[in-house]
């Protein structure tokens, strides 16, 4: 048995929670959860559940804080930290955790590329990517946030997400006919301001959105309108930076490898999406994308017996199935020789 550090970040919810906790409890080991600070009753609430279940006392623990409390807890007697959040904190708790010599799992950053082929059915390509960046209010580590689109297809896509977003509602999430809810923070609303902000003075076209709402009720709130901009370049930080809001970029490609390329050109590699009819092309194109989840005329694909998790500044190890069990495990051999 060890004890498990489980950390969340700035906005999370019970699933995930449960991804490192479960498995971490099933493989025999103690766990420590500390929670965002901005949403931290629904992970009381599974800590709450498992106690009220029968767990011996201590088995389950949580402790609730900001940035500081997870700093003093990896300082503490632990034996293997879990974290799911930015890749700054990440990198910090992977150099504490290299020192102390234990190991990390992490799950951090994402700038998820789309890539739509003109062979594409686009009526399911368009439901699938709406959800796919504006669910949660774009605010979740595998949502599309570079979309890319074969330039025969190019303005109908764009078309086809104005038209969509010009009938979504901005409003209170606890209203019934509310599609998209405020983000999370007033330091989330900033950032993600900052990033418009510098996308428009370096050439952006903002097709739809790009502010925050004009109704005085929203105003005091964290709310941001749901935005699509065009005349992307490279050196803007809505193509460059994790964009966690209801901002999307749409790229125009020529050709499959340019879209291979630019669906590359970036630091992290959570997850990505292709969109064609061609199954041959899609299997041919995530081959050469670098991402630790490819997914085919789907979006978000998530499934407990499949591992998850990302390469390059997205993190390392993985959750869910098989390797996600064993990667809470400790292989050990016991020899015996009879006399």
């Amino acid at each position: 048995m060890v004890s498990v550090l489980v950390l969340l970040p700035g906005i999370s919810h019970s699933l995930m929670a449960n991804s490192g906790i479960v498995p971490a409890l099933i493989a025999g080991n103690t766990i420590i959860l500390k929670p965002s600070e901005y949403t931290s009753l629904t992970q009381k609430m599974v800590v709450d559940l498992l106690n009220e279940a029968g767990l011996p006392d201590g088995v389950a623990n949580l402790l609730i804080g900001g940035g500081d409390v997870g700093k003093m807890l990896i300082d503490e007697s632990i034996d293997l930290a879990w974290f799911t959040g930015s890749t700054r904190v990440g990198q910090e708790i992977y150099e504490k955790c290299g020192k102390k010599f234990i190991k990390a799992l992490l799950e951090m950053g994402g700038s998820s590329p789309g890539i739509i082929f003109a062979d594409a059915d686009l009526d399911l390509t368009m439901d699938n990517l709406y959800w796919g960046r504006f669910l949660n209010c774009g605010q979740v580590c595998t949502a599309i946030k570079r979309l890319f689109v074969e330039k025969p297809v190019y303005q109908k896509v764009v078309k086809l997400f104005v038209e969509k977003l010009k009938t979504v509602k901005v409003g209170n999430p606890l209203d019934e006919d509310t599609d998209v809810g405020p983000l999370v923070s007033r330091k989330q609303l900033e950032a993600l301001k900052v990033q418009v902000k510098d996308a428009i003075s370096k050439g952006a076209r903002v097709e739809i959105g790009g502010k925050q709402p004009i109704d005085k009720r929203l105003q005091k709130g964290n709310y941001f309108e749901p935005t699509v901009l065009t005349n992307i370049k490279p050196s803007m930080k809505v193509f460059n930076e994790e964009v966690f809001g209801p901002v999307l970029p749409i790229i125009p490609f020529r050709n499959e490898e340019e879209a291979v390329k630019l669906a590359n050109n970036t630091e992290y590699g959570l997850s990505a999406e292709v969109y064609t009819t061609n199954i041959e092309k899609g299997e041919r194109v995530a081959k050469q994308i670098n991402a630790g989840t490819v997914a085919i005329n789907t979006d978000n694909f998530f499934k407990p017996e499949c591992p998850f998790g990302g390469c390059k500044k997205s993190g390392m190890g993985r959750e869910y199935g098989e390797i996600g069990m064993k990667e809470f495990s400790q292989v050990k051999l016991i020899a015996v020789v009879k006399p």
